[in-house]
C-alpha cells in the first residue's frame, strides 16, 4: 500500500491524475484486493480500518455494491468472448495489401563526350608503361619524365634495356567531327595499342600510371583512389597489371613518391 502512495504521490508531481475503479465492472478481470481499501492522500491514522474523511478521488472509495463473484464474472467474460469470435467469422479478414515492387535503379548513364587525353607508351623488356600526360602539356613524354623511369626501372630488375622512344597517343586523333572519336573508340584504341606492344615484346608485367591510363584500359569511369592496386586484365591475364599515380603526379608532388614506392612493391613482392 505505501508503494501506491508514493507511486500516486509521484504522478501528482507530474500533473498525472490516476483513476481506480469504485464497483467491479462484467466481464472484467477481478481487481487486487487493495483496490478497495486505497486512498489518496493517505489516512491520518495510518492503522485506522476506517478510511479518513476526505482525500481527492484520484484513488477508489469503496464500492457499496458487493464484488461481483468470481465464477459469474469468469462465465461473463467467456460469454463476450464466444460473441467477439462469432463476430469474427462473419466478416473476412482484411487481405494485406502486397507491398510495391521497388524500381530497378538504371545504370548510370556513361559519358557520350569526346575524352580528351594524352597517353605515353612503350615497353622495357618484360615490362609495359602507360602514362598520363598533362594535355595542356606540348612537352609530351618530356626528359623529366624519362629520366625518372630510369630511376625507376633500377627497381624493376637486373634486364632492363635503356628506355625507347615513347609513343604518344593524342586523343581525339583527328579534329573531324564526322569520325566516331567517343568513349567506346577510345578504349577500344588504347587496348589495340597495349594488345600490339604487348605481342612484340611478350612482356609479363604492366603499368598503368595515372587516371585516364587506367580509365582507358580498364574501361572504367572509377577514379583513381578506387582503381589503384593490383588488377587483372580479362584480354591480357598473363599481364601483373599495377595501377598508380602517373610520373607526372610524381614530378609536380615528389611526396607521393613514397606511395608509388608501395604501390610498386605490391607488385615485386606479389
Amino acid at each position: 500500500m505505501l508503494d501506491q502512495q508514493q507511486r500516486h504521490q509521484y504522478l501528482e508531481a507530474l500533473g498525472i491524475t490516476s483513476w481506480l475503479p469504485t464497483q467491479a465492472l462484467p466481464a472484467a478481470a477481478p481487481s487486487a484486493d487493495w483496490v478497495w481499501d486505497f486512498r489518496y492522500p493517505a489516512p491520518e491514522i495510518p492503522f485506522s480500518d476506517t478510511p479518513a474523511a476526505g482525500g481527492n478521488r484520484a484513488a477508489a472509495t469503496k464500492p457499496a455494491a458487493p464484488k461481483m463473484d468470481a465464477a459469474k464474472a469468469r462465465a461473463a467474460l467467456n460469454d463476450t468472448l464466444a460473441l467477439v469470435a462469432d463476430s469474427g467469422k462473419q466478416k473476412p479478414a482484411a487481405r494485406k495489401a502486397e507491398p510495391e515492387a521497388k524500381p530497378v535503379a538504371k545504370p548510370k548513364p556513361r559519358s557520350t563526350e569526346i575524352p580528351r587525353f594524352k597517353l605515353a607508351m612503350l615497353a622495357m623488356g618484360d615490362w609495359l608503361v602507360i602514362d598520363s600526360l598533362p594535355t595542356a602539356s606540348a612537352d609530351g613524354f618530356s626528359e623529366r619524365h624519362q629520366q625518372l623511369l630510369k630511376n625507376i626501372s633500377v627497381f624493376l630488375g637486373p634486364d632492363i634495356p635503356p628506355l625507347p622512344r615513347a609513343a604518344v597517343l593524342n586523343w581525339p586523333m583527328l579534329a573531324n567531327s564526322s569520325l566516331d572519336q567517343s568513349r567506346p573508340e577510345a578504349v577500344s584504341a588504347v587496348r589495340y595499342k597495349l594488345k600490339q606492344m604487348q605481342s612484340k615484346s611478350g612482356a609479363n608485367h604492366l603499368l598503368l600510371l595515372g587516371e585516364i591510363a587506367a580509365q582507358m584500359v580498364l574501361d572504367s569511369e572509377a577514379s583513381l583512389d578506387e582503381l589503384r592496386g593490383l588488377v587483372t586484365l580479362p584480354q591480357h591475364p598473363q599481364l601483373k597489371t599495377l595501377v598508380s599515380h602517373s610520373l607526372s603526379e610524381l614530378l609536380s608532388l615528389p611526396e607521393m613518391k613514397a606511395v608509388f614506392w608501395q604501390d610498386l612493391q605490391t607488385l615485386l613482392n606479389g
